[in-house]
């Protein structure tokens, strides 16, 4: 029952790879611009993300360095998707952005430089992790989590702004798009 259980995730995350990889590809074929490649690049690294996570709970794999690259994965999502949530939608010279937003955008590249430069073991701990295979957040990684939860909030708050800002033209066809990205 538990190994019918796990290959059964694992065909979903393997679903789910293909689909975001998919998606990805159609967002920058049918659309070149800025906005296309922000929305490509994140739904690229959301499926890595899945992956990574997937091989990290494979037994015969290396744990740790599966982890290492999901972790990598977790720190780019913060800046790409507020890259992607403050040009999806908008005018292509539209890049009137605040001097906060902007700052906030060159911070949360401080995600992905603290992924590589913090050992993995500040992140996580794990006190019988081969008989448990469960990780607990360390402080490290518990505010680490907290700050990517935040800058995603703020991700969609922004397709909030612009589903709330749109043009009645243009509201029906971003209406679902921006939905389906937030959920």
């Amino acid at each position: 029952e538990c190994r019918r259980m796990s290959i059964g995730h694992m065909i979903i995350s393997i679903i789910a790879v293909f689909a975001l990889i998919y998606l990805a590809v159609f967002a920058i074929y049918r659309e070149r611009s800025r906005a296309a490649l922000f929305l490509g690049a994140a739904l690229a690294v959301t499926a890595a993300l899945e992956l990574f996570d997937m091989c990290s709970l494979h037994r015969s794999l290396d744990v740790l360095a599966w982890k290492r690259y999901a972790l990598f994965c977790e720190g780019l999502l913060p800046p790409l998707w507020i890259l992607c949530s403050l040009t999806y939608a908008r005018q292509p010279r539209d890049w009137k952005t605040g001097w906060l937003l902007k700052t906030l955008v060159v911070l949360t590249l401080l995600f992905s430089i603290v992924t590589v430069t913090i050992p993995l073991d500040s992140f996580f701990y794990a006190p019988d992790f081969p008989n448990e295979r469960l990780l607990f957040l360390s402080t490290t990684g518990f505010f680490f989590y907290i700050g990517i939860m935040s800058c995603l909030v703020i991700a969609l708050v922004n397709f909030e702004t612009t589903l709330a800002n749109a043009s009645p033209d243009s509201l029906g066809k971003i209406k679902f798009n921006i939905i389906g990205l937030g959920t």
